[in-house]
C-alpha cells in the first residue's frame, strides 16, 4: 500500500488491517460518492474492522502493590514494586527477585492461606494419601507420591497441626550474672523435619511468646514434642521438654499447661501452656474409636420363676 510517490511508505504488516472507504467518504476526490463497482468489475473491497497492536492488556480484578503476598505458577512470593504492566516479585524461600507478568500475578488478601504448604515439602491429607508438594495454588496443592505419580488435592484436605506456644512459667535459671534467655522448639515425635521454634525471650524465667505454627506430616499416632532452651553464645543449655500424646489434641483442641521433665524423664522444673488441635484430621481406626467410647449399659434381663399354685392364695 503506497502513499504518494515514496516506495518505502509502505506499512508493517501488524498495520496491515485497515479500514477502505469509498473515495468521497475519505474527504478527497470531487467530494461527490462514488458508484459502486459492479459484480463483473472485479472483488468489491469489504470493511474490516480496526485492527490495534498489541492487543490490550487484560483488566485485572485486584492490582498487585508492594507488599502484597501473591502466588506466581503456585509458588509464594512478595510484591516489590510494580508497574502498570509487570510486577517484581520475590521468591519465599529461595530469595530469587525477577519480573513478571501482572496477569501471572494471583493476589492473596490477607495472608496466604496455608502458608506452610510450599513446594519441596511433606504432606499427608484427610484420606490418608502422602506426598511431596510440587506446586499450589490458593485452593489445590499438586502432589507427588512416592510412584512419581502427581495429583491435585484440595487445600482443605491438608492435614495440617495448628500449634500455639504462650508461655512458660518458673522456668530453672541456667544463667549466672542474668536470667535464662528461653526458647521452644516443638516437633512431631521422630520428625525432626517438621519442627517450629518460637523467638528468643532475653532474660526472662516466665516468658510470653503467644506463638503460633502449622506442622505438616502428621500421621496417626504421632505425638507433640517441646523443648526449652536456654540461648547462649556457645551452647545452648536444657531447661525441660514435654510430651502431647496424639489422643489428647486429636478430635478436639487441647489447650492446657504441661510439666516440664528433664532430660532423664524426671519431674524437672516449670511449666509450658500450650494448644493444639489438628485441621483435616485423618480419621481414627475403628477399634481406637471404640476404645474411646464409654462402656454401653448391660442389657435388661426381665426375672422369671415359676410359682406353685397350691401356694398361692386367693382371696374374695
Amino acid at each position: 500500500l503506497k502513499f504518494g510517490s515514496s516506495t518505502n511508505s509502505i506499512l508493517p504488516n501488524r498495520f496491515a488491517a485497515v479500514v477502505i472507504r469509498p473515495a468521497g467518504e475519505m474527504g478527497c476526490g470531487n467530494g461527490q460518492k462514488a458508484a459502486a463497482p459492479s459484480p463483473q468489475s472485479g472483488t468489491v473491497a469489504q470493511e474490516s474492522p480496526t485492527a490495534t497492536y498489541p492487543p490490550p492488556k487484560k483488566e485485572l480484578n485486584v492490582r498487585p502493590r508492594a507488599g502484597d503476598v501473591v502466588t506466581v505458577s503456585g509458588k509464594e512470593a512478595k510484591v516489590l514494586e510494580t508497574t502498570t504492566t509487570d510486577v517484581k516479585i520475590k521468591y519465599v524461600g529461595s530469595g530469587t527477585e525477577t519480573w513478571v507478568d501482572a496477569e501471572e500475578v494471583m493476589v492473596v488478601k490477607g495472608k496466604l492461606a496455608f502458608a506452610e504448604v510450599k513446594p519441596g515439602v511433606e504432606v499427608t491429607t484427610s484420606d490418608g494419601a502422602r506426598g511431596k508438594v510440587q506446586r499450589r495454588t490458593t485452593t489445590e496443592i499438586y502432589i507427588q507420591n512416592d510412584k512419581g505419580e502427581e495429583s491435585a488435592v484440595p487445600i482443605e484436605e491438608i492435614t495440617i497441626v495448628k500449634v500455639s506456644i504462650e508461655r512458660a512459667t518458673d522456668l530453672a535459671n541456667k544463667d549466672v550474672f542474668s536470667k535464662s534467655d528461653p526458647y521452644v522448639t516443638c516437633e512431631l515425635e521422630g520428625k525432626p523435619k517438621s519442627q517450629v521454634k518460637t523467638p528468643m525471650v532475653p532474660n526472662d524465667l516466665n516468658p510470653e511468646w503467644n506463638f503460633e505454627a502449622g506442622i505438616l506430616g502428621y500421621t496417626l499416632g504421632d505425638s507433640l514434642v517441646f523443648e526449652v532452651w536456654d540461648k547462649d553464645m556457645i551452647k545452648d543449655d536444657y531447661l525441660g521438654k514435654c510430651t502431647l500424646e496424639h489422643e489428647k489434641f486429636h478430635e478436639s483442641e487441647f489447650a492446657g499447661e504441661l510439666a516440664l521433665l528433664n532430660k532423664k524423664g524426671e519431674p524437672g522444673q516449670g511449666n509450658l501452656r500450650i494448644r493444639a488441635k489438628i485441621e483435616a484430621a485423618p480419621p481414627l481406626p475403628l477399634q481406637e474409636v471404640q476404645d474411646t467410647q464409654p462402656d454401653p449399659a448391660p442389657p435388661f434381663e426381665a426375672e422369671t420363676r415359676q410359682v406353685d399354685p397350691k401356694s398361692s392364695v386367693w382371696c374374695c
